[in-house]
């Protein structure tokens, strides 16, 4: 009787019907993704990156490349080169196709969701073939063009709040000729770095760990800031800005942050005595592990800055967080008089008379600069008249 109805049931048949060539069609609709599929397992090789610096580094190769000249989808973006910052189009997101050195590849350039880390560029190259060496190729030619762009600059890194790093400025490298320091105190600090740094062999042969810690403190305006770029210039190290405001960043991040340096770097933390970690998902645990606990990084030299050092927390200043303090007081007469020949002021201005100003007013270097620049600056360019 069952089989009766089934049988005899127009609207059961036509459902069935219909379900089975809804699933055909539905099926069909995956073939060429399964096909593709498959073709890419056996007969293409791939990369992917989501490091934000590679991925910014394959970005500006490809906007010099000839197809970027060709690609009538772009994207306009900035880069720092210099001092400048730069306009660069480079092909937008999307699927692109290109050739290099006679080989073809697809490029595809997305967004990819990060959950409670938000949204990331991610790029994928992938050609024909086993053969690892073109894509090999590409990114080397990436990464070159990238350093032949940081050749004698200061190349400078700053965190995100996720812990990836990412260069903001190119900039032109410090002579020591433009720090006015008491006498020797610069090639102090450059002399334990240097050691520092040169030393690899005897922290290992010792079972210590191979980190340094130093703290430049003293009233703004006296060249903390300069100091660390001169000492980057002289030891022709990257700069790493560790950036602890982020409100949403947790020990997590900044373990991931340090976890990701070079093996020889200067990391920053300027203004130290002004980290307010309550204001972030960071603990101080978080921020001593990473310091000198056990997730610390190896082979760089912190340094801290700081206007105040009776602000920093006495743990902190103890030896293996901060090995040597230095302060970067308001300059001397000598480091004045020095900064005032540098200028090249002329007789209008009595030397004499100046550095005992300077000296009675306790200006900054800053302060002594900017007078200077107001008594012996460039002069203003004449423009023409203009009409009212």
């Amino acid at each position: 009787m069952f089989n009766d109805f089934l049988t005899g049931n127009e609207f059961f048949e036509g459902g069935i019907i219909l379900m089975l060539v809804g699933a055909v069609i539905a099926g069909i609709r995956y073939i060429p993704q399964f096909v593709w599929h498959i073709v890419q397992r056996l007969w293409t090789v791939s990369v992917t990156t989501r490091d934000q610096t590679l991925v910014s580094w394959l970005s500006y190769w490809l906007a010099e490349s000839k197809y970027a000249k060709d690609c009538q989808w772009l994207d306009a973006t900035t880069i720092h080169l210099s001092d400048k910052l730069n306009a660069v189009l480079r092909p937008g997101f999307g699927i692109h196709t290109f050739k290099h050195e006679g080989v073809r590849f697809w490029l595809e350039h997305l967004l990819e969701d990060q959950g409670i880390a938000g949204k990331i560029s991610v790029i994928n190259i992938r050609t024909i073939g086993r053969n690892l060496v073109p894509l090999r190729k590409i990114i080397d030619d990436a990464v070159d063009a990238a350093n032949r762009q940081c050749i004698g600059k200061n190349v400078i890194y700053v965190n995100d709040r996720w812990g990836n790093w990412g260069v903001v400025r190119l900039l032109e490298r410090r002579s020591g000729e433009s720090l006015f320091l008491s006498r020797g105190l610069f090639e102090e600090i450059l002399d334990d770095a240097t050691t520092f740094f040169g030393g690899v062999e005897w922290y290992r042969d010792r079972g210590l760990p191979y980190r340094r810690g130093h703290l430049l403190f003293g009233p703004a305006g006296n060249g903390k800031s300069t100091i660390i770029q001169v000492l980057a210039t002289e030891l022709k190290l990257p700069i790493y800005f560790l950036t602890l405001s982020h409100p949403e960043m947790t020990d997590y991040d900044l373990a991931m942050a340090l976890g990701r340096l070079p093996e020889k770097c200067l990391l920053v933390i300027e203004d130290f005595e002004k980290v307010k970690l309550e204001k972030t998902e960071m603990t101080m645990g978080g921020l001593l592990n990473v310091v000198d606990g056990p997730l610390a990084s190896e082979g760089r030299l912190l340094v801290f800055t700081a206007n105040k050092i009776e602000n920093i927390d006495d743990y902190f200043l103890r030896p293996g967080r901060i090995d040597r303090q230095w302060v970067i007081d308001i300059p001397d007469v000598e480091a004045i008089e020095a900064c005032f020949n540098c200028f090249g002021v002329d007789g209008s201005v009595d030397k004499t008379a100046f550095l005992q100003e300077a000296k009675a007013m306790k200006w900054s270097m800053a302060q002594v600069q900017k007078e200077l620049h107001l008594k012996h600056g460039p002069r203003p360019v004449p423009r023409p008249h203009l009409r009212k």
